[in-house]
């Protein structure tokens, strides 16, 4: 049994009525042959409001709650299972979890299913929908940890002279991938990225203001070659559209650059420089963190630079760099073998 098609990701035009994205007709007609279940999608649709107003997820969290909600009450509806919000048990949600381990969901994406309906709850509680809490007690599980692969720095090379600066399709995609790596962004940062988001001095060098994860914001240098990249994709637009709230990364169409975009036209550059096609956009920013790191910058400083609240967050990039000594010390050290 399969789920219907992932849901598109929220952009900035977001209005009041954005979960009728999740809340479609066809789920609701599904939900309205039973009770529970229609109850369930009307408790639904005031928690999208709440998201909306709640300033301290990003567009990405959001989508994610409200799609993993529906998911769960479409399983439940396809096993002809009525259930009520009120009569969910610690139990039921283990089996659905165990269902999702057997379709291949990954630890994470369970754990965050877990975490969706863990906020549902308490937002009904809090809202005096129910009375108690009946999943107080779920915990996600342990979320394994690995290593992430940073690419090397002639990998990274080869990456960003790979779109076609002849285009302009290239010129921003060349900017973009710049800036990624030149300021540790997230995509989801960069899209967000405006003409007054840009800061810096002569003395100071180029710098950005980003907005990241709790809309907080911060303060990262860019290198030089990003700005360079920058100014040769911005070169020919309008001034007018270059205002402080103006978009600094575009679509097709003219509308701000939203995730998808870049993270399609990557698989492209990937190829053209010999990489492997499963590369994210996200890799960069590892290895943002990684480089610096090899090259001798501070570890307090990367976690500021990454915006990560928490040391041990950044201090994966420790073990990512000391798994590469231990390799090129097995490598050649001439005693290593003996």
């Amino acid at each position: 049994m399969g789920h219907p098609p992932g849901l598109g990701v929220l952009n900035s035009g977001m209005g009041s009525t954005w979960h009728a994205r999740f809340l479609r007709a066809d789920r609701l007609a599904g939900y309205a042959r039973f009770p529970g279940l229609a109850r369930f999608a009307e408790l639904l649709r005031g928690f999208g409001d709440y998201l909306l107003a709640e300033r301290a997820y990003s567009d990405r969290t959001k989508e994610n709650y409200l799609s993993d909600l529906c998911l769960f009450l479409d399983h439940l509806a396809a096993l002809g299972e009525d259930l009520d919000p009120a009569g969910l048990t610690v139990e039921r949600v283990r089996a659905y979890l165990a269902w999702c381990k057997s379709q291949g969901h990954g630890d994470a994406t369970r754990n965050r299913r877990v975490a969706s309906l863990r906020h549902f709850y308490r937002y009904l509680v809090e809202n005096k929908h129910l009375d108690s809490n009946p999943i107080a007690v779920l915990r996600s599980g342990k979320r394994p940890k690995s290593l992430p692969r940073p690419l090397s720095e002639d990998e990274l090379k080869r990456l960003l002279e790979a779109p076609d600066a002849s285009s302009e399709e290239g010129r921003r995609d060349r900017a973009a991938l710049e800036f990624l790596y030149g300021a540790g962004l997230r995509v989801s940062e960069l899209c967000g990225l405006n003409f007054g988001s840009l800061t810096g001095s002569p003395e100071e060098g180029p710098g950005v203001r980003v907005t990241g994860k709790g809309k907080k914001t911060r303060l990262v240098p860019v290198s030089r070659s990003a700005m360079l990249a920058l100014s040769e994709y911005v070169r020919g637009r309008d001034p007018k559209k270059r205002g402080p709230k103006d978009p600094i990364f575009l679509g097709a169409r003219g509308a701000r650059m939203v995730p998808r975009v870049l993270q399609r036209g990557l698989k492209a550059h990937l190829a053209k420089a010999g990489l492997d096609a499963d590369l994210t956009p996200h890799k960069l920013r590892h290895s943002f963190a990684t480089h610096l790191l090899d090259h001798g910058a501070d570890i307090r400083i990367i976690q500021e630079l990454l915006g990560h609240e928490s040391l041990a967050t950044t201090q994966i990039y420790t073990k990512v760099s000391r798994s590469k000594a231990e390799e090129a010390y097995r490598k050649a050290h001439p005693r290593d073998g003996f």
